[in-house]
């Protein structure tokens, strides 16, 4: 069987607001269908996948036509379902007899809604679909019925039926690495502050999360499953060995979960670099939880090419903080980020506008807590109520969507706003924490000193395009506010 996976077309007004598309926002490979098309292929299939984000509508159907497959595969979030049937449909009426199953994190949330929305839709594959995609296309190939297959939503006689959740792969070294040979790789440029060098690689070192924030969604379960340092270092010879890359980025939402563990990566790193030396100089970033460094894992990383980590700070008030589940003080921030700093890694610093029971002088100790932790970059977003997470299924109890098609939810748009929190107030919030954080003189004075290549000037004259756009003022003298918003307040000293 011939067999074809893809995201959906797609441009960054799906995903960004408007500052934002143009300027900082960029793309990474779809590691999601990279790893089933690399399992069917091992099993003897034959696979090819496309990305939609390189693609029109048409564009994409066309090469699906000529493609011809038995088969097609397609993943998507939430926020692209509507994206998504409309070329299941469109592909439906040029392909009929062709098979097409849904998956990713959006239909693993709609599940039957998907196929109850699109005709043209076979099947909906739910959470890590390697496996259970292979057990469908077996029973597809040899014409058996699927009653008992688990993790697959199906019609059978205009009745939909499942029969279960797929298990979790526990030993995540026996799934084979993700298929990137099936794609140009060097094509992909990602968002400004998350990378450093191009070519940049990407993977997943882990799965699942034992945290219990509110506004998150966790397709791979609550417990975390982790691989290998000798499976990774492995991996990342393969990415030099395609592409040649200069950088690698770890998207394990808690790579330093497991200290030891880290500190065997970064080891079997460093070893890499000095036995094959300039082949090996790779850079590499993460994601981590403020609880999970110390000075002694800090100082490894570095040495081994860690340039910079993403801490999820989220707020800078500690009710707040205690709310969405985060677990940790802000004594704890504090600590951390001085130890990032002092071992020379730079910061990506997340927050979050919007929190359930915040209040519009709240958010403002948020944003002077970021100046005050002062790292390289920081995002602030609106509070996003995913489907599946607990924030969705709680909604009512801590404030309204502003828009109720949960297939319109975006983490960089506006989709929520509390009951203690006013809409214009918090679209200005978010805007002016950007301009306020980035437009301060001695941060612009800090980003010069740190240029050293063409690259990094590239980077930071796409960072001041995006803040030239935002216009936060046109929310302040909004004729709806309840009452005048005050001056932004510009905060310069760091004590980090």
């Amino acid at each position: 069987m011939k067999c074809i996976f893809i995201i959906p077309p797609w441009t960054h007004k799906d995903s960004h607001f408007e500052a934002l598309q143009d300027t900082i926002a960029g793309f990474w490979p779809p590691l999601g269908i990279l790893y089933i098309a690399a399992v069917l292929r091992e099993a003897g299939y034959e696979v090819k996948a496309y990305d939609g984000a390189r693609f029109t509508m048409r564009g994409m159907v066309e090469v699906l036509k000529n493609e011809n497959p038995d088969f097609l595969g397609v993943s998507c979030v939430a926020k692209l379902w509507e994206r998504a049937k409309e070329l299941m449909s469109d592909v439906r009426e040029v392909l009929p007899k062709v098979k097409i199953a849904a998956g990713g994190q959006g239909p693993t949330f709609l599940k039957e809604r998907c196929l109850k929305e699109c005709n043209a839709l076979d099947y909906v594959v739910v959470n890590e679909g390697e496996y259970s995609t292979l057990k469908l296309l077996d029973r597809i190939k040899n014409s058996e019925s699927l009653s008992g297959l688990l993790g697959v939503y199906y019609r059978d006689n205009n009745e939909i039926k499942f029969h279960g959740d797929y298990p979790f792969t526990e030993d995540l070294d026996s799934i084979p690495f993700p298929a990137i040979d099936l794609l140009d790789c060097k094509w992909y440029v990602p968002s400004v502050g998350q990378y450093k060098r191009l070519p940049v690689g990407e993977m997943m070192t882990s799965r699942g999360c034992p945290n219990s924030c509110i506004y998150c969604f966790k397709i791979g379960g609550d417990q975390i499953r982790m691989r290998s340092p000798e499976n990774i270092i492995e991996e990342m010879q393969r990415w030099i060995d395609l592409f040649e890359i200069r950088e690698m980025k770890f998207w394990d939402e808690n790579f330093t979960h497991d200290r030891e563990r880290v500190a065997k990566i970064c080891e079997g790193m460093i070893k890499k670099r000095e036995k094959y030396g300039k082949q090996w100089d790779v850079i590499w970033s993460c994601s981590g939880r403020i609880d999970g460094v110390d000075k002694d894992l800090l100082k490894l990383m570095k040495r081994s090419g860690c340039h910079y980590i993403q801490y999820g700070i989220e707020s800078g008030v500690q009710k707040n903080l205690d709310m969405i589940g985060k677990k940790i003080t802000l004594d704890q921030i504090r600590e951390t980020v001085a130890l990032t700093h002092k071992y020379g890694i730079s910061m990506i610093n997340t927050f979050i506008l919007g929190i359930p029971g915040e209040t519009y002088e709240e958010a403002l100790e948020t944003i002077k807590f970021a100046h005050e932790l002062n790292s390289d970059y920081v995002e602030f977003f609106p509070c996003t109520p995913f489907p599946g997470t607990r924030l969705y299924n709680d909604i009512e109890k801590y404030g309204r969507l502003l828009e109720p098609d949960i297939t319109k939810l975006g983490m960089h748009l506006l989709p929520f706003v509390p009951y203690t929190m006013d809409e214009n107030k918090l679209r200005y919030l978010q805007q002016a924490a950007f301009k306020g954080y980035y437009m301060r003189p001695s941060y612009i004075w800090q980003r010069l000193k740190k240029i050293r290549s063409w690259t990094d000037v590239k980077i930071n004259l796409a960072g001041l395009r995006a803040i030239l756009k935002m216009n936060p003022k046109k929310y302040a003298s909004s004729g709806n506010m309840e009452e005048p918003i005050p001056t932004f307040p510009v905060v310069e000293k760091s004590s980090c």
